[in-house]
Order: C-alpha cells, then structure tokens, then sequence
C-alpha cells in the first residue's frame, strides 16, 4: 500500500525485509471476514479456524509492534522482530500504517488512549486536511500535494475512512467527525477549483495546488465518511 515516499523504504529495508504492521491489520480483518462467511453458511469448525487465525495474528501484533515507551504500532523486522533494521530503532518512524490496528479492531483498551492522542495531536498527525501518511514531526514529513505514491505527508482519502471506522467502533466519534470534516474541507475545496478527484491532498494547505494525479475517485470515499457519520 505504501510505496515512494515510505520512510521504512528510504532506509533501503526492501519490503520482503519487513513485516508491516498495516498489511497485518489488514490480513486480520480478512481473517474475521472469512470467519463471518463460513459461519453464515454453517461452517461452524471452518468460522473458528479463521477466527482462531486472526486472535493469533493480533496477539503477535500487539506482542511484538507496539512500542510502550511512544505509544505507538510500527513495522518491524521479518528477520528479528524488532524495530531495528540497520541502526538501532531505525523502523520506529511514525507512518499512517500505525493506526491500522485500531481500525481492526485489535487495540486493548489500555493502549487505545495512548494511540489516540497521536492521532488527535495537532504538530504530530491530525493536520487541517485530515490525517498526515507521516508524523508532523518526522524529518523527512512533506505535506505537499504533487506527483504520485508519497507517502511522507499527503493526505490519502481511503485512509482516512479506515481510521475513521476504527474510531467510531472505539466511541471516539467527536475525532471521527473532525478528521471527517477535515476531509471533506479538502476535497471539496479541489472540486471547486479544478472539478475533479486527486490521488492525495495537501495535509497542511486545503487551499494550496494540488498537483497529485487526477480522476483518482476513490477520493469520493469522502461522500461515504459523511453519510456514516450522518448514520450513527
């Protein structure tokens, strides 16, 4: 899902490197879907298979890609299981893919508060077109809306609709509904000027050119956050 721009590739760590903690939170939530079909068509020893894969799968997740001491998912390792990959802590940069968990559903109650003030917090994700691909103050954070598949700043609408999901499942709806608002801010304020969907946003500048691919309609998903937020 991540591709130019993604700090953890920056760093020379090849994909087959890693075990991303968004393609896990993703494959859990598969997981769970596989469990909900084959109890539906009564397949009650297969429902638990795939129920009892996805239990193991965020137990390894929260064991070994949260990190205590910043509050925090990250990728890690494929290798050692740890959030070095050439220098010691060097995969513990603060991407978007860090808040995945909570969108599957899989962040014990103790650790939410700690992942949602990151969320929530102004200099660090929460930017005034939504929610940045990379923390404010990471180094390598650029906002700006050009080019295609950077993921150090922008702001990616799909994004935006799974973090908002996982934070009304939570009950943190007053945040859903600002990242929402946010959102929709941004691309309306694209519509106006240029009538068409981008790609991405500028997380910092709702007004600002945004010179990112255009027609990309899965920035329409800011329609969908609305009625669901309208819905509850």
């Amino acid at each position: 899902m991540r591709a130019e721009g993604n700090v953890i590739w920056a760093l020379g760590a090849p994909p087959s490197a890693i075990e991303a903690v968004d393609l896990n939170a993703m494959l859990v939530m598969e997981e769970k879907s596989l469990s909900a079909m084959a109890l539906a068509l009564g397949k009650k020893t297969e429902a638990e298979k795939w129920q009892g894969a996805a239990d193991d799968r965020a137990a390894r997740i929260n064991a070994v890609m949260w990190d205590e001491a910043t509050g925090f998912y990250y990728d890690v390792s494929r290798t050692t299981h740890t959030f070095t990959y050439k220098a010691e802590g060097d995969l513990k940069r603060m991407t978007i893919a860090g808040f995945l968990p909570l969108w599957a559903g899989i962040v014990p109650e103790d650790r939410r508060a700690k992942l949602v003030a990151r969320l929530s917090d102004p200099g660090v994700f929460l930017r005034p077109a939504g929610v940045a691909s990379l923390a404010g103050n990471d180094p390598s954070f650029a906002p700006g809306a050009a080019g295609s598949d950077r993921w150090n700043g922008p702001v990616y609408v799909p994004w935006q609709w799974l973090i908002v999901r996982g934070l009304r499942a939570s009950g943190e709806t007053a945040l859903a509904d600002e990242i929402t608002r946010r959102v929709q801010a941004a691309v309306r304020a694209e519509l106006t000027q240029s009538h068409v969907f981008r790609e991405l946003y500028d997380a910092d500048q709702t007004s600002a050119p945004n010179a990112s691919m255009p027609n990309y309609l899965w920035s329409s998903m800011s329609a969908l956050m609305a009625l669901e937020a309208g819905a509850r």
